[in-house]
């Protein structure tokens, strides 16, 4: 393990404590992610802050903005609904089931 990481690291010096990585385990990120968007779903950016949505004043550029991007439709939600026709599920409310039907 130490010699390996000599070879992938020419650079070290001779007398560095080099030593092998912990192998990187993968894992399901799923209820991280949910934790994430339920604290921080509702955040924009004002500025270099971020602040909850009910506190974005009326001319927020945000808002202007969305109006824009989505005047023809919101995207995203065309996707989930087109998954919902040809599948007959929302894949975002459970990963779980998704995955065991997909």
């Amino acid at each position: 393990d130490v010699l390996l990481v000599r070879v992938r690291n020419p650079s070290l010096p001779p007398d560095h404590p080099a030593k092998a990585l912990d192998p990187f385990v993968f894992q399901s990120n799923v209820e991280y992610v949910r934790t994430v968007l339920e604290n921080q779903i509702d955040l924009r950016s004002l500025g270099a802050d971020f602040v909850s949505l009910e506190h974005l004043p009326e001319d927020a550029l945000y808002f202007k903005y969305q109006e824009t991007v989505n005047a023809g439709g919101v995207p995203s939600e065309r996707v989930v609904e087109e998954h919902e026709r040809q599948f007959g599920v929302d894949y975002r409310q459970d990963a779980k089931d998704y995955a065991h039907t997909h």
